[in-house]
């Protein structure tokens, strides 16, 4: 091959050279994607979040959004084990107080009376910590970590109180045959984390976490 030969065969391959588009590999692809991905969710779950204010009843709302991916739960208290805890859908709410010989249960506000479906469930391990403002919210939450085999069972006792009529909608928490909170279900809450107001302070917090702890 002569010599112009060889300077027209070098300009063709540079030519398709610069025509040719860079390889991306598959994985650096899916890489991108996945970034894309939880850039979405992350943002999808704040907003949900920043928009699903915990409204009280009385005194406590019950969270429908789990923490965003990565979101600790942990509080200056650290982690509790308290005892075994009942949850039970609310029937009615008096506040004259329990008759005599009723099947009513006190409240902690004075003259308050819960009477329950017999809907609920007991929750016997799980793990508590008092969690600080977040998402815009105004106070302090207690946050509930359950085992997994009280998971499937507490998704299915929310689903049934979902979407009814208030304060059947309400669950309550009962120590020592009072009932010491009953929270709204906003949503099934099928993720083994739960999270309820507890008071403007982390002092009401604790007292709240204090009254969970003794039976």
């Amino acid at each position: 091959m002569n010599e112009p030969d060889d300077l027209i065969t070098t300009a063709l391959r540079d030519l398709a050279g610069q025509a040719a588009p860079p390889r991306v590999s598959v994985d650096v692809v899916w890489r991108a994607g996945r970034r894309r991905r939880w850039a979405a969710i992350i943002a999808s779950v704040a907003g949900a979040a920043a928009i699903a204010v915990l409204v009280p009843l009385a005194v406590l709302g019950l969270s429908a959004q789990p923490p965003a991916p990565g979101q600790p739960l942990t509080g200056s208290a650290g982690k509790h084990w308290p005892p075994p805890i009942h949850l039970e859908q609310v029937a009615t709410v008096d506040d004259h107080g329990c008759p005599p010989r009723s099947h009513g249960l006190p409240g902690t506000a004075a003259n308050q009376c819960f009477f329950l479906t017999h809907t609920g469930m007991t929750i016997s391990k799980f793990t508590i910590t008092i969690t600080a403002p977040q998402y815009g919210a105004r106070g302090y939450s207690l946050s509930f970590r359950l085992q997994r085999a009280d998971i499937r069972p507490f998704a299915d006792l929310t689903r049934k109180l979902v979407n009814s009529p208030s304060p059947r909608n309400q669950m309550a928490f009962v120590v020592n045959g009072v009932v010491v909170a009953h929270p709204f279900v906003p949503a099934v809450l099928d993720y083994g984390i739960l999270q309820i107001t507890a008071g403007q302070t982390r002092t009401q917090a604790e007292e709240l976490l204090h009254k969970l702890e003794h039976r």
